[in-house]
């Protein structure tokens, strides 16, 4: 064997012994996987929360399902909940009590890391609360609050400076001494808290619209003034020279939570939600096909049986502000940040859902707002879970009646054997809502008040009520001026246009100067309004 070859041979030998070597150090070298990440949070709610639950998502993960998961008791005034994280180093967290009432950071949800965190009052901080068998109790305060002498029942409505507020009406206020009532509330970390009062039957005192700000040990409101101290020290203390007001609007929108469903508060002003719309991230809703949370305002119009709602109990309006309300959760769960809805007015024509046919501007359609469910109170619910409401509006058009204050304009009508199913009979003391059935003709989509046989005072239109003898398919004879084709504003007075091929193709026909055209698949005519 040449010296080349051995040498070669002697270097294979090696490579395979280190090869070996370093195979057998391997598992030697592994290093252990690392340890899943977790955080333990320690919460604590408003003292009228019996339920606590906790709805988060871990760094770069998905949300839980909401409402989230119910937190455990941890030592007195606190919850608790130990998460997995994975290999995430943080989460982001909001708290609720499972009845509606969030506390989300102002909108701005509870950024987390790992170890023991804590969350009270709406600040954030570290360690255990309850590593010592007696906690800190924290701040607290006792209003003494001197109501309406009418005022059998008085509640105290309260949030502490950056916590969620109570859910309406409030707390029941215990009696102190004669004239007097009061609450000692826990208030945490906080130093101070907003405070309203209500008598449990609607009327409310809210300081005008500001709330009562306080802060901490014993205070006193009485005749919408502030003070400290415990008027009740005495066996006599003197009574307020005046009593608080009988009837005062809700506590301000900017600060209270959504009311609650079965006992609404008078309507409230709502604040916008600040921020770039440009960074929001926005869920679209068609309110009317949304979600239906109120059966009794569903209504099906006058195509309820030829569109196939009918067969499939699908009436054009089923979804409406009590459903939307019951999904804003379900919307926020998604990652949006506010919600873009289609028009509110009242909207008029055969099939009007989409709120983009308004008749009465300054009235909002009763089929979408329920008892507890307005829409003054949507905007507010979802400003107090730190959506925003972008609204739907177009002003650049109208229903095909019109618009109610501006111009409606009444079609040609007669009450015969051709058009008796379309045109009901006039009944001046009722008025269209879109809600409301009218007693004779059982109809919410009543058309008495839009035709008249008499031609109008003021008509222009020539041929007022007569035949130009065109007839569309199925036979059906059209008319000058007449429904239930929209009556459209023509500036000239010797326009007549009207529709008749039976090929279903358009037609245009031209009367001195004036050219529409149609499509003829139903009977249509024009005629001019006066102006």
């Amino acid at each position: 064997m040449s010296a080349t070859r051995r040498a070669r041979a002697r270097w294979g030998a090696t490579l395979l012994a280190l090869t070996g070597l370093v195979a057998s150090l391997v598992p030697l070298l592994t290093l252990p996987a690392s340890a899943a990440s977790t955080v333990t949070v320690f919460y604590r709610p408003n003292t009228s929360w019996t339920t606590v639950n906790i709805h988060y998502a871990p760094t770069g993960g998905s949300w839980t399902a909401v409402p989230g998961v119910a937190m455990d008791t941890a030592c007195t005034g606190w919850r608790k909940k130990t998460i997995d994280l994975g290999t995430a180093t943080g989460l982001q967290v909001v708290f609720n009590n499972g009845s509606g009432t969030w506390d989300n950071n102002g909108g701005a949800n509870y950024a987390l890391g790992t170890g023991n965190v804590t969350v009270s009052g709406g600040v954030k901080g570290t360690g255990d609360p309850c590593s010592t068998a007696s906690p800190s109790p924290g701040n607290s305060v006792t209003v003494f609050y001197q109501p309406n002498a009418s005022w059998t029942t008085v509640n105290v409505h309260y949030a502490p400076n950056g916590g969620s507020w109570t859910a309406v009406p409030g707390v029941a206020m215990d009696t102190a001494c004669t004239g007097w009532r009061k609450k000692t509330i826990d208030l945490g970390t906080a130093t101070g808290l907003q405070v309203v009062f209500n008598n449990g039957s609607g009327t409310w005192d809210n300081n005008g619209g500001a709330n009562y700000a306080l802060g901490t040990g014993n205070v006193t409101v009485s005749g919408g003034v502030k003070g400290t101290g415990d008027p009740c020290a005495t066996a006599s203390p003197s009574p307020s020279p005046s009593a608080s007001p009988s009837a005062l609007p809700s506590p301000s929108a900017s600060l209270a939570p959504s009311p609650s469903p079965s006992t609404p508060p008078p309507a409230t002003t709502g604040t916008m939600l600040g921020g770039d719309p440009r960074k929001d991230s926005i869920y679209f809703v068609m309110t009317a096909r949304f979600y239906d949370g109120d059966a009794s305002n569903n209504r099906g119009g006058s195509q309820h049986t030829k569109s196939g709602n009918a067969a499939n109990n699908d009436p054009m309006f089923r979804g409406d502000f009590s459903g939307l309300i019951a999904k804003l959760d379900y919307i926020k769960a998604l990652g949006f940040s506010a919600v873009w809805i289609t028009p509110v007015v009242l909207n008029r024509s055969d099939y009007d859902y989409h709120g983009y046919h308004g008749y009465d501007f300054f009235r909002v359609d009763a089929r979408l707002e329920s008892p507890g469910a307005s829409y003054q109170q949507l905007i507010d619910t979802a400003h107090a879970k730190g959506l925003k409401i972008y609204q739907d509006v177009v002003y650049n058009h109208t229903s095909r009646w019109g618009a109610k204050g501006l111009f409606t304009p009444k079609v040609y009508g007669v009450r015969d054997t051709q058009w008796s199913w379309y045109y009901d009979v006039p009944n001046p003391s009722f008025t269209y809502d879109g809600l409301s059935v009218e007693p004779n003709s059982g109809k919410s989509y009543y058309t008495g008040d839009l035709w008249s046989t008499p031609e109008p005072a003021g008509n222009t239109c020539r041929n007022w009520g007569c035949s130009p003898a065109a007839t569309a398919p199925r036979a059906t004879r059209s008319t000058t001026a007449s429904g239930p084709a929209p009556p459209r504003a023509c500036s000239r007075a010797t326009c007549s246009t009207s529709a008749g091929s039976a090929t279903g193709r358009a037609r245009t026909r031209a009367a001195a100067g004036c050219t529409r055209t149609w499509p003829t698949s139903t009977p249509r005519t024009r005629r001019c309004s006066s102006t």
